[in-house]
């Protein structure tokens, strides 16, 4: 297997230096897979304090250091050392209570999640791979399976419940009977789990390959149930879950379209606050309330070009278009003619309004607030320049036609001067 020379470069300081090395997790799996590795990890059996003093140059991360991690900085490449260790006890439902540093790789390897993340790669040695608990053939079979008994580790860290999901999501895998067993049993633990965690898990989900695979696996399981805890969610069909997978690769347009058909009759609020409650920033809270908003407008209404030109100036093109791209997953999921001619109406409508340069934006408007203000509007209520101003936009977005400074100034003063 091939490895980047940084990795080779740390690999080597430490032989040098009398240790051992390995590359481990998720960065052998990938590379078995034939898939692009995004980190890499060493284990090693020396010392933390060896392994810092010996990369002092390397700028030295040192946070994880009571764990047995150290991370270095290699030409720009942050790799993670870590010294070979056993762990027991896990108070905090993710972390050891205790770690014993030890010099067995197999020992090591035992207490991680997945067979296939306990691998581990020494190019030194003939074969190169340690591999104790049959992690290349779950790799080829297509199977997660856990390291040992399932209850056992999804009660060290549950987020390893919604992990084994993602990772099936991710690689288009199967869950082993007994660990899916495990996890349909022990989902409540879930409930110990950071919002922060487990919005990070549920981030890298809905943007992988398999994405039905891995929504399917959500609801059979009833993880789902612990993530959106909140009242008035409906049933997740696998005809969603096409849809959901169907939309294109944005999260926060995913996290949208999951939302809907987990609440259809939420109001914008409540979503707001449920996704804001999984730890979501703030711009991502507001695009996908957003995004929800415009795919109700399209669902409920006739395809207008009204209803088009309102979701540009609000959404823009690239949402518009993603939303219409949704539409058309769901019409086709649901084989409905109805929907079907709907969509196409909708591609049309967008695409007369794109080549005709419609105008959408308050920037795009014949007039701002300047003109109004020279009108004689809102001199003695201030207010009435922004309300002046929605007013023409929105008359604009219906007939772009009157979009003319004298027209437009005109029409209000008949409204605000009269």
């Amino acid at each position: 297997m091939d490895m980047p020379e940084q990795v080779i470069f740390v690999m080597d300081k430490i032989r040098t230096s009398g240790g051992q090395a390995w590359l481990v997790g998720g960065a052998v799996r990938d590379m078995l897979l034939g898939r692009p590795v995004q980190d890499y990890d060493i284990a090693t059996n020396l010392s933390p304090d060896c392994i810092e003093n010996l990369f002092s140059d390397c700028s030295p991360y040192t946070a994880g250091k009571r764990f047995g991690t150290i991370g270095v900085l290699i030409s720009g490449t942050t790799i993670e050392i870590t010294t070979l260790r056993s762990e027991a006890g896990y108070t905090d439902s993710r972390h050891p209570d205790r770690v014993y540093f030890i010099s067995d790789i197999e020992a090591d390897l035992a207490r991680r999640d997945f067979t296939i993340n306990a691998i581990a790669f020494d190019p030194l040695t003939r074969d190169g791979i340690v591999d104790p608990f049959m992690g290349r053939l779950d790799l080829s079979a297509g199977i997660i399976r856990t390291v040992g008994n399932p209850r056992e580790r999804f009660n060290e860290d549950p987020l390893r419940i919604l992990r084994a999901i993602r990772l099936a999501a991710q690689l288009g895998f199967d869950i082993d009977g007994n660990t899916r067993q495990a996890i349909e049993m022990l989902h409540p633990l879930l409930g110990k789990v950071a919002f922060e965690r487990i919005r990070d898990e549920l981030s890298k989900l809905l943007l992988s390959p398999h994405l039905a695979k891995g929504i399917g696996q959500l609801a059979a399981t009833g993880v789902i149930n612990m993530i959106f805890p909140h009242p008035g969610r409906a049933e997740l069909s696998q005809r969603h879950a096409v849809m959901i997978a169907g939309t294109e690769l944005v999260l926060t347009l995913r996290l949208a379209a999951l939302c809907f058909y987990l609440y259809p009759e939420q109001s914008k609020t409540e979503i707001i606050d449920m996704l804001k409650s999984l730890r979501f920033s703030n711009a991502e809270v507001e695009h996908a309330a957003g995004l929800i908003r415009g795919f109700k407008d399209l669902l409920y209404n006739d395809p207008e070009p009204y209803t088009i030109r309102k979701l540009l100036s609000v959404l823009g093109q690239r949402d518009v278009s993603c939303l219409i791209g949704w539409y058309e997953k769901a019409a086709k999921a649901e084989t409905s003619p109805i929907m079907l001619d709907k969509c196409n109406k909708l591609h049309l409508l967008y695409d007369e309004i794109l080549q005709s340069k419609d105008p959408v934006s308050l920037k795009e408007l014949a007039i701002t607030g300047h003109d109004i203000i020279d009108a004689g509007i809102g001199k003695h209520r201030p207010e009435q320049v922004g309300e002046a101003l929605r007013t023409a936009h929105d008359w604009v977005l219906r007939d772009p036609r009157l979009n003319s400074k004298e027209l437009l100034l005109a029409e209000l003063k008949k409204i605000y001067n009269g």
